[in-house]
């Protein structure tokens, strides 16, 4: 991930930064890691809290991520494509927060939000809106 600027801009006008999942494997893939086997899912962790000299921080960047068909091929010999089945975000601060996670239900080929013991429908777009910190995709 981008670190976190040093300086936060004033006004809550300036976007987030974002960048995409598929870059930051081939990023991954250019320092030479290679995935040698795959089952019928992977997981994708993204570092979102970091420690500097002073303090914790968060990192607010939102990586843009597939929800259906991911393409691993940069990673090596992963074939085919990958699905979206859960994700987990934090929304928040450092010192307070709460996570969520979305999941997807086959029966119906809908998506989900579960946070604490609220559950509610979402679109597939709204998800990667969210900062994830996992993701959890199946072989299509």
């Amino acid at each position: 991930m981008p670190p976190v600027p040093v300086f936060q801009a004033a006004s809550t006008d300036t976007p987030l930064p974002t960048i995409d999942l598929e870059l930051l494997l081939q990023q991954f893939a250019a320092k030479g890691y290679k995935v040698s086997k795959t089952g019928l899912y992977i997981v994708f962790c993204i570092k979102r809290f970091g420690q500097n000299r002073f303090f914790r921080e968060k990192n607010s960047t939102v990586v843009r991520f597939p929800v259906r068909r991911l393409e691993l091929g940069m990673l090596g010999d992963v074939s085919g494509s990958w699905d979206l089945v859960a994700a987990i975000a934090y929304d928040g601060d450092v010192k307070s927060g709460r996570y969520k996670a979305f999941v997807h239900r086959e029966a119906g080929d809908k998506y989900f939000e579960l946070s604490d013991l609220l559950v509610s429908e979402v679109l597939p777009q709204v998800i990667p809106l969210s900062e994830v910190c996992q993701l959890v995709y199946r072989r299509s």
